[in-house]
């Protein structure tokens, strides 16, 4: 029987080109797809394309192409590690395989959402006031910078929550104004990912509590708007402070796109970022790199000027792991990862509420990107894991 208040979906057999929505953005997907984006592609365009690493320079030595290999071999090493890992925990944890509705948020969430977005564009409005577009500014370096910038992202999570409400309604009106209000405050203050990923969870949310599937196709599409969205923020962001339109004609003027995002932008920049800490391998062996984050290190060692302006490369978990054990550390580290988003995957497959299901998918977007600087965002992670606490809490008042 339904709880009341419930959102039905149709149980309907999947046609072909069909999946279960549910199975598209689960930890395992997530990590699968960011080493393609991070690794693979950017291994491929590095080889056909430029034939050079950033930070390295051109692959005109003999035998680079062994050590191409054997950084893609290395990081592939870590993925299967880790899959494995995730099957074998997943087994531990038996998995619902269909709901037939899920819970929208309930009033006490939502009064919480109204609070934490509020409060969050407040604290937004006051980067702004203190920045011209650049979030990397020293003003995160101090406390009142962090504690400002901490709270903004209370306004993420209030949005996902007044969204859904929206959308559940239909009040599309609503719903485009919350959304052109959230994507206009922190656009501007050049935050990309914090724009993307919040609408890319929501997407996956829809999908999966609304619809119960997705098709294949429809899946590429997003993902092909995604890619154009994550290299034209920032050249777009240019122009809107007046910065000229160099970045905007650069993508223009290289003749491919793949070249300009995965390389010269280096919006996906896993592959190269891995291949200098694992073929130069600089770094002594040190487990402060799982509680501190690499990136500082591997900047000044790398990028010494670019990280003088405030800016860092990730580093990337099979990155960090190596840094941290080599070998050994890329092995154990990818069996702890692979438990990890075993346990979330688990927790996942279990979830009813449909803002649970949304803030769960929000955070694989952080913590299951393999390309990226999982320990150097561990305290933003940490922030945004204190802010659903009152959400949690509200979801169990009746």
């Amino acid at each position: 029987m339904q709880a009341r208040h419930s959102l039905s979906i149709p149980r309907k057999q999947l046609s072909f080109g069909e999946v279960e929505a549910r199975t598209v953005f689960k930890p395992e997907a997530w990590i699968v797809l960011s080493f393609i984006m991070y690794f693979l592609v950017p291994a491929v365009v590095s080889i056909a394309i430029t034939r050079s690493i950033k930070g390295y320079g051109d692959l005109n030595f003999p035998g680079w192409q062994i050590e191409i290999i054997d950084t893609i071999a290395a990081s592939a090493l870590f993925i299967l590690v880790t899959l494995v890992s995730l099957v074998f925990v997943r087994k531990l944890f038996p998995a619902r395989r269909h709901f037939e509705a899920y819970s929208p948020p309930k009033k006490a969430e939502l009064v919480v959402a109204r609070g934490s977005f509020i409060t969050g564009l407040f604290c937004a409005y006051l980067l702004g006031q203190a920045f011209s577009g650049d979030m990397r500014s020293g003003l995160v370096s101090t406390l009142y910078g962090q504690l400002i910038f901490a709270i903004s992202f209370g306004a993420i999570l209030g949005y996902l929550a007044l969204a859904l409400r929206a959308l559940n309604k239909k009040n599309y009106i609503w719903f485009a104004i919350i959304t052109l209000v959230f994507v206009s405050a922190f656009v501007v203050l050049g935050g990309r990912g914090r724009v993307i990923w919040p609408l890319l969870s929501l997407f996956a949310t829809w999908q999966i509590t609304r619809k119960g599937k997705i098709h294949l196709g429809k899946l590429l599409g997003w993902g092909l708007v995604i890619f154009f969205a994550a290299s034209l923020i920032d050249p777009l962001l240019a122009i809107y402070y007046g910065r000229g339109t160099d970045q905007l004609l650069r993508i223009a003027s290289t003749g491919s796109l793949l070249e300009s995002v995965f390389i010269q932008k280096r919006n996906f920049d896993g592959f190269h970022n891995f291949y200098l800490i694992f073929n130069i391998d600089p770094f002594p062996r040190s487990l402060s790199y799982l509680i501190d984050g690499p990136r500082t290190t591997f900047m000044t060692e790398f990028f010494p000027a670019i990280l003088a302006r405030g800016i860092g490369f990730p580093a990337t978990v099979p990155g960090t792991f190596w840094m941290a054990g080599g070998w050994i550390g890329l092995i154990i580290g990818g069996i702890a990862f692979g438990a990890l988003a075993g346990v979330m995957s688990a927790r996942f497959s279990k979830s009813q509420s449909q803002l649970s299901i949304c803030f769960q998918i929000y955070l694989f977007t952080w913590i299951f990107n393999v390309g990226t600087s999982l320990f150097d965002n561990m305290s933003k992670i940490i922030v945004v894991c204190v802010i659903m606490i009152p959400f949690y809490l509200a979801s169990k008042l009746r």
